[in-house]
């Protein structure tokens, strides 16, 4: 016969496992609520984004186009994606990357992508456009020593760009995303190094130098 003693201490044990059950699955359930918020907000930023480069590629190929008009909406357009991506660096700082949100940043690479290749066609027809800073950067399991020089450049180009403004526009890309297009580009200028900040599709950046070295650098791209 079971004493009352054994009883109470297996009643206790029951709530205790019960207790830890509820506990680890409220845990879940909010852990997957916060993911499917943030990948909710990074899809409507990436919704934004398509509508902001489609609406710049229409304008491009509209009839007797006014370059003024095409270059200042194509620097605020890239404006707009470059604080956007800061949010969703925010957002990727705070959890584990799920593949909900891999498969987000991925489809918001290939936009990216997409403004720098309209950007590359409308220098080709235009003057006085700004310079173009492509900042490719490893996504998927930097090592130790490419998340230092990645977590650098990006404090660089942060600075670089309040500094020079609208003198500048910047566009960072996940370049190890599997986007055919992209590793096109990343063909054709010969990138072969991650990361590296590609000024002007002519000059490739690999090591960290100053804010003020890389205006420099700037300037005298032409």
């Amino acid at each position: 016969m079971v004493s009352k003693e054994t009883k109470e201490k297996r009643i206790v044990l029951t709530l205790s496992i019960i207790s830890t059950i509820i506990v680890f699955s409220i845990g879940l359930m909010i852990g997957a609520y916060f993911e499917m918020s943030r990948a909710t907000k990074i899809e409507l930023l990436r919704a934004e984004a398509e509508i902001e480069i489609l609406d710049l590629f229409l304008q491009k190929d509209l009839p007797l186009a006014d370059c003024k008009a095409i270059v200042e909406s194509a620097i605020e357009t890239a404006d707009k994606i470059y604080l956007q991506a800061k949010i969703i660096e925010k957002y990727e700082e705070y959890e584990k990357i799920s593949n909900t949100l891999k498969i987000l940043h991925r489809r918001y690479d290939l936009l990216r992508t997409m403004l720098w290749i309209q950007l590359i066609n409308i220098k080709k027809e235009c003057k006085n456009t700004p310079h173009t800073l492509i900042y490719l950067y490893k996504f998927h399991n930097p090592n130790i020593e490419q998340k230092a020089k990645q977590n650098a450049f990006s404090k660089l180009l942060a600075e670089v760009k309040r500094s020079q403004g609208n003198n500048v526009i910047l566009i960072p890309i996940a370049a190890d995303m599997n986007l055919s297009s992209l590793d096109m580009l990343l063909k054709t200028y010969n990138v072969t190094e991650l990361p590296t900040i590609l000024i002007d599709e002519k000059v490739k950046l690999t090591d960290l130098v100053t804010a003020d070295e890389l205006i420099k650098i700037i300037n005298e791209t032409s």
